[in-house]
């Protein structure tokens, strides 16, 4: 999960492009970006990947970024799908990538894919293009004009950066030595907890560090920003010291994670979860002895509950009586076990 998501953050690297960098500026009237930066950065990578998909990692892990190359060789063609036939490693990143604002939707055909399955990470992937929620084509002829400044990099990408180089080679050389605990995950199908996990961290570091002020001591090697003052609007963060700070603040959360399980206090024989419920909630009661008469068979059983219902029905005390109910000991609202339970 670590190599993953600090991979995914230091990799994300789109608004070195001319189209965002004029967005920065102070007074700029532009708006949206005809492509969204998830989408250039997973064509960056996609790029970077086909040069030679069998070592990719290694080459990153050298440090071995031809930016030349990158801008050349980078697709434009909008129905191009980009996250197809990859390494199962460049696939769980590129999910990262896609993910971390928004969730990829078919905008013009979103009922089609009601009750679609998808068993795999590429069964999930493969349909994804850009129109799925990565472009501003509500004015076509205005799209068509400003589409190649998005792929104009005149400062260069990233590469000039030592510090954020440092981490590419750290990270992606990290990752090489998980290869084994990567494919087990796809083959057994636990990737999907740790990309859940993973993504969670990336999108509070970078709402965390995206709130910060610039680093003063920050060394500026490359001329690229990544956001500005919500008060002066002038340039803040700059672009490697964002991906950096991202990188630490997800990776500061991902070491809490397993707090989750392991620290949480204990709260038993709690009264007011002991007494039958008002007659308006008889429902939290009716619940609970269901869940009991499960709980007492003799085979072992996991649980998973989604209690959905509006505000003032009773969810929060009902929620605590059920993990009383499957607690180990019967008295307990926290249950420990090998994994984290899920309460919603």
């Amino acid at each position: 999960m670590e190599q993953l998501a600090e991979l995914k953050a230091i990799l994300h690297s789109k608004r070195a492009n001319t189209y965002y960098l004029e967005k920065l500026k102070p007074n700029s009237k532009i708006k949206g970006d005809p492509i969204r930066h998830e989408w250039v950065s997973c064509l960056l990578l996609h790029s970077f990947i086909s040069q030679n998909s069998d070592d990719w990692l290694h080459r990153l892990a050298k440090g071995e970024i031809d930016e030349r190359i990158l801008k050349e060789t980078i697709i434009k063609d909008d129905t191009h799908q980009v996250l197809k036939n990859l390494p199962n490693s460049a696939k769980l990143i590129m999910w990262l990538v896609v993910s971390h604002h928004r969730l990829p939707l078919d905008m013009q055909n979103s009922n089609h894919w009601q009750g679609e399955e998808a068993f795999s990470i590429e069964a999930t992937l493969k349909n994804i293009q850009q129109s799925w929620g990565y472009e501003n084509r509500r004015d076509e002829e205005e799209y068509k004009g400003l589409i190649d400044k998005c792929f104009e990099f005149n400062h260069g990408l990233l590469s000039n950066s030592p510090k954020w180089m440092k981490n590419i080679k750290k990270w992606s050389h990290r990752m090489i030595g998980t290869l084994d605990l990567l494919e087990e995950s796809i083959n057994d199908g636990s990737y999907r907890v740790v990309l859940h996990h993973a993504r969670l961290a990336l999108m509070l570091g970078d709402h965390n560090y995206s709130s910060q002020n610039a680093d003063s001591s920050w060394s500026d090697t490359t001329g690229l920003f990544a956001n500005t003052d919500s008060k002066s609007k002038e340039l803040k963060q700059k672009l490697d010291e964002h991906l950096c700070g991202v990188m630490a603040s997800a990776l500061k959360t991902i070491h809490l994670l397993p707090a989750f399980e392991q620290e949480p206090p204990m709260a038993r024989e709690n009264r007011y979860i002991k007494r039958a419920s008002p007659k308006a909630y008889a429902w939290q009661d009716k619940a609970v002895k269901k869940i009991e008469e499960i709980m007492d068979s003799k085979s072992k059983k996991g649980f998973f509950a989604v209690n959905m219902a509006s505000t003032g029905c009773g969810k929060t005390f009902a929620n605590a009586k059920v993990m009383k109910a499957v607690s180990e000991d019967k008295r307990s609202t926290y249950r420990k076990t090998s994994y984290p339970s899920y309460n919603r």
